[in-house]
Order: C-alpha cells, then structure tokens, then sequence
C-alpha cells in the first residue's frame, strides 16, 4: 500500500469509528431515556463512574466490547442494534407520523420495561396472532 492509499484508508477507517462511536453514544442515550434513567442510575447499574458513563454518551470515549455486552444486557436489547443500528433515526419519525405511531412508541417504552419472562409471554402472543391471521387469510382471502 503506498502512502496516499494508506492515507486514504486510515481516513476512511477513522470516519467509520466516528461513526460509529455517534452511533453508539446516541443510543445510549436514547436507550437511558426511554427507560426513565439518569446518568447516576445507568452508570451504578453498569458498575462505572457517572463520569465515565457520560463520557461514552457524549462519544469523548470508546466503549469497549466487554461495556457494550454489559449494556445490551442491561437493556436487553441485541449488541448489534447498540453499535450498528441508530435507533433513533427509526423511532423519531415514529413519532413525528402521527398518534398510531406514537402508541407504537408508547408500547415499546413500556414493553422495555418489562421482565424477560413478560417479554417471551407477548413475542409468543404475538407470534401466535400472526400465525392466525396467516393462516385466516390464506384460507379464506382477505
């Protein structure tokens, strides 16, 4: 690789951990919000220092995997989604379409909420709906 490509490379690589530090750092936010948290509480869940916390919410530093596992633990929500999804750029136009949307929201803040044994008894309730109205519309149309 000669020096311009390199520099081209590191470049890049630079702009993908900024984003995805951005990334990161405006889901923890938002993750903290939604569940009605402060910075104090959210960081004593995670065994760390307020600072410390705030510090990975204004992206000035980097979580490690070890933190971020402990996070979607803490949220019980999907390492992926804290470090490659923006979940706000979904959730915010949600909210912006209208009140349907917004019951949407409002269920999905209280569904967060909930214990893990609550959360399997609604994904198997639903699961179970969908596979009704599946089955309903291909046997008698819509």
């Amino acid at each position: 690789m000669n020096k311009k490509s390199s520099k081209r490379h590191r470049e890049t690589h630079d702009l993908k951990t900024h984003d995805t530090n951005e990334c990161i750092s405006n889901n923890l936010r938002l993750l903290r919000r939604i569940n009605n948290l402060s910075q104090e509480e959210t960081a004593h869940a995670l065994n760390m220092s307020r600072s410390c916390y705030a510090s990975l919410e204004r992206s000035s530093k980097t979580a490690d995997i070890s933190v971020l596992s402990d996070i979607s633990l803490f949220y019980d929500i999907k390492f992926e989604y804290i470090i490659d999804f923006d979940i706000a750029d979904q959730i915010l136009p949600m909210l912006r379409k209208g009140s349907h949307d917004t019951d949407i929201i409002s269920f999905i803040t209280r569904y967060s909420l909930l214990s893990g044994d609550s959360k399997k008894q609604i994904r198997e309730i639903v699961n179970s709906l969908s596979s009704n109205e599946a089955e309903r519309v291909y046997h008698h149309g819509l």
